[in-house]
């Protein structure tokens, strides 16, 4: 017996990094700005099934629930002077 049903689930959307050079902060250290959080969309497929074992799933349509955050990270770029170089060793 072939049936299809249409079936609804919430789904997690994985946030993404960005890395944003920042001449500002020293050279090796890193400076989150901005938390990144999950997404959720709601995604709506066409179940088919055949002897009750389903057999494909086909998306029809996508709504998003909660808007993903992106995660930004400053990455310091500024030179790192070793206080050797500032000294006088007369």
């Amino acid at each position: 017996m072939i049936s299809s049903k249409d079936v609804k689930v919430e789904e997690e959307i994985n946030f993404e990094t960005v890395r944003i050079d920042d001449p500002d902060l020293p050279e090796g250290e890193e400076l989150v700005m901005v938390e990144g959080e999950k997404g959720i969309d709601i995604v709506y497929y066409r179940v088919k099934y055949i002897d009750g074992v389903e057999q494909s799933r086909a998306e029809y349509n996508r709504e998003t629930k909660k808007q993903k955050i992106d995660q930004v990270i400053h990455v310091g770029t500024k030179p790192i002077k070793e206080e050797s170089e500032n000294r006088d060793n007369t």
